[in-house]
């Protein structure tokens, strides 16, 4: 029983390091909700942007096959 009774305290104090780790960050002042909402739209911007670069992407993909399809029947055009 003594073994439990160590293995406890030692939890316990764990526990304790951790409360109070945990006290000191929400005492922390200096991230405030403005710095949430500004990171928050920084993620969403991020968002549209690779949205964007997708669909760039995807119609120069598409008029680049259109073009390798295009150019072999250019040539056997009667002159």
């Amino acid at each position: 029983m003594s073994e439990f009774a160590q293995q406890l305290g030692e939890l316990q104090g764990r526990m304790q390091s951790f409360e109070d780790t945990m006290a000191r960050h929400e005492a922390d002042d200096r991230v405030t909700r403005d710095d949430i909402k500004a990171i928050r739209s920084a993620i969403d911007q991020a968002k549209g942007g690779w949205k964007t670069l997708m669909l760039v992407g995807g119609l120069a993909g598409a008029v680049g096959a259109l073009v390798a399809k295009v150019i072999p029947f250019l040539g056997t055009l009667p002159r």
